[in-house]
C-alpha cells in the first residue's frame, strides 16, 4: 500500500489468505493488532482456512481506515451495529469517516472495498465446479429471477453456467451488504442484467444494472472482475442520482497485497501482549475439513 492512500477516496484491496502460512511471529503480531473482541471471535474458528481470512479482513479495515482518516493505526476503534456491521467510532483526533467500507472472503481471497463518500458493499466467490449442478440449481431456484436463470442457462457448459450463477450471487450479496439490512432481504427482488457476460482479470466491468421489484435502480453502480480464473468479485456503490461518479472514477481493478505486506503496516494496540496460547491454539488446527480427513 502506497503512502498516497490518504488522497484516494475509493480503495479496493485483495489478499490471498490461502497462500499465507503464518509464522508464530506473524500470527502473534496480527492478534495484537486487532481489538480483543475481534481476536476472540477469530479464535473460535475451527479451521485455519476460516481464521486467516477473518484476521486479514480485520487488519484490512483498520489499515485502510487509518490511511483514509489520517488517524494513527492504534487509535482506530471499531464497533458493530445491532445487525453486526462494523463501523468506526467518532474520532478523538484525526478525521471522522463519513463513507463506507466492507470486507468479504471466500475461497482463497479476502477483499475490501472502501469509499469516502458513498455506501459500498462487496462480495467474492470461488467458482466451485459441481457434479450435481441440476440439483444445486433446483435447490436455489428461488434466489434468482427468471431472467437471471435464462442468462445462466445460455452459458456454454456447466463450468460457465456455475460461473454465471456465482456472479449473480456476488452481485446480490454486494447490494444487500451495501444497504446494510442484513440477511432478511429477499434477494429474489433483485433482477440483475449483465450486458457483458464474460468477466476477465485486470478489467473492471461497469455496465451491469439492477431492477428492484421491477423498477430499474439508476443510483447504483456495480463493478465486477475476476481476481483469478476461479474467483469473481463484485462491488455495489450507491452513487446517488448523478452520473458524475461514473465519469470521474477510473475502472481500475483490485490492488493485490500479501498478508506480510499488510502486517508490515500494522502496529500492536496499546496494552496488547504477545499471546503464546493463541498461537498454540491456531497452529494445532487443521487447514480445512479436507485436510483433517486426509
Amino acid at each position: 500500500m502506497s503512502g498516497t492512500m490518504t488522497s484516494r477516496r475509493v480503495i479496493r484491496l485483495a489478499v490471498n489468505s490461502r497462500a499465507w502460512k503464518p509464522t508464530e511471529g506473524e500470527w502473534t503480531l496480527a492478534a495484537q493488532c486487532v481489538q480483543k473482541e475481534e481476536k476472540e471471535r477469530i479464535g473460535k474458528f475451527v479451521f485455519k482456512k476460516d481464521s486467516k481470512p477473518s484476521m486479514i479482513g480485520r487488519l484490512l479495515i483498520r489499515r485502510v481506515l487509518a490511511d483514509m482518516t489520517g488517524r494513527d493505526f492504534i487509535d482506530i476503534r471499531l464497533r458493530r451495529t445491532d445487525k453486526g456491521k462494523p463501523f468506526l467510532e467518532t474520532a478523538g483526533s484525526g478525521e471522522d469517516f463519513h463513507g463506507s467500507f466492507n470486507v468479504a472472503h471466500h475461497g482463497d481471497y479476502a477483499v475490501l472495498a472502501a469509499d469516502a463518500h458513498h455506501a459500498v458493499g462487496t462480495d467474492v466467490m470461488k467458482v466451485e465446479h459441481r457434479k450435481d449442478i441440476r440439483k444445486f440449481f433446483s435447490t436455489l431456484r428461488r434466489q434468482l429471477t427468471e431472467q437471471e436463470w435464462l442468462t445462466v442457462e445460455r452459458q456454454e457448459g456447466d463450468k460457465d453456467k456455475m460461473a454465471m450463477f456465482y456472479r449473480f450471487w456476488c452481485l446480490k450479496e454486494s447490494y444487500v451488504k451495501a444497504i446494510g439490512t442484513g440477511i432478511g432481504f429477499q434477494v429474489s427482488r433483485l433482477d440483475f442484467h449483465v450486458p457483458t457476460e464474460k468477466l476477465s482479470m485486470n478489467r473492471m466491468v461497469r455496465d451491469t444494472s439492477v431492477y428492484l421489484d421491477g423498477k430499474k435502480q439508476t443510483d447504483w453502480l456495480f463493478e465486477e472482475t475476476l481476481l483469478d480464473a476461479d474467483h469473481c468479485v463484485a462491488i455495489a456503490t450507491n452513487i446517488g442520482a448523478t452520473d458524475t461518479y461514473k465519469e470521474s472514477q477510473d475502472a481500475r481493478s483490485f490492488e493485490f497485497l500479501t498478508a506480510v505486506d499488510l502486517l508490515s503496516r500494522c502496529r500492536p494496540l496499546v496494552g496488547s501482549q504477545p499471546d503464546p496460547e493463541y498461537w498454540a491454539m491456531f497452529s494445532a488446527r487443521q487447514e480445512s475439513p479436507m485436510a483433517q480427513r486426509s
